[in-house]
């Protein structure tokens, strides 16, 4: 249950985060898809949707790292 509400957490924040920081004119539509967490709460794995052109793409798979 709490891995869960993390989760939950976690995908609005970094949601909301996208939508303040990232154009998507430049960048591509980006949706956080699915967010995963290790057990001990400390780590998390994140798939992000990226919607656009090619140089779209590339440019908002940038922005990430």
């Amino acid at each position: 249950m709490r891995h869960q509400r993390v989760r939950e957490l976690l995908k609005r924040t970094l949601a909301e985060i996208l939508r303040r920081e990232v154009d998507p004119a430049e960048c591509g539509l980006m949706s956080i898809n699915e967010v995963g967490v290790g057990n001990d709460l400390k780590s998390a794995t994140v798939f992000v949707g990226i919607v656009g052109s090619e140089a779209q793409r590339k440019k908002g798979a940038a922005k990430l790292q």
